[in-house]
């Protein structure tokens, strides 16, 4: 990947490191959290949000 392809638009496939290198090239680098989408929360994450939590029974109750 040459530089020149990749400002003409001809970057069709690019791998991370590449991007990353003709950025730095560019004196683009400060710019690269405007390409990258944020990570949408995991599920994991909120597992205990979701759980139900077990209720136990008063002494009182049968």
């Amino acid at each position: 990947m040459t530089i020149v392809r990749f400002e003409k638009g001809e970057a069709y496939s690019i791998r991370l490191d590449n991007l990353v290198a003709l950025l730095r090239a560019i004196q683009r680098l400060e710019n690269i959290s405007e390409i990258i989408p944020e990570v949408p929360r995991s599920l994991y994450d909120t597992r205990d949000e979701l759980t139900n939590k077990r209720v136990r029974r008063k002494k009182n109750e049968k």
